[in-house]
């Protein structure tokens, strides 16, 4: 079976739609721009793990795994 289109599908989460990938990009640009307004340093290797669960690559708990390990 093929996506719907503006779907991508990812062998580890599933499908995820264009509309989930573009709310989970928008709330990762928000998480990185509050983190600048507090002051923090940008972390690459941490905005990279936020951009692979925007992206549909990893899910909210590998992503949550990834934040307690840090």
């Amino acid at each position: 079976m093929f996506p719907a289109y503006g779907q991508i599908v990812t062998e580890r989460v599933g499908i995820v739609s264009g509309a989930e990938r573009a709310r989970r990009a928008r709330a990762v640009a928000a998480v990185v721009h509050s983190g600048r307004l507090e002051g923090l340093r940008d972390n690459p290797e941490w905005i990279r793990q936020m951009e692979r669960f925007a992206d549909g690559e990893i899910s909210r708990e590998e992503l949550r795994a990834i934040a307690h390990r840090r």
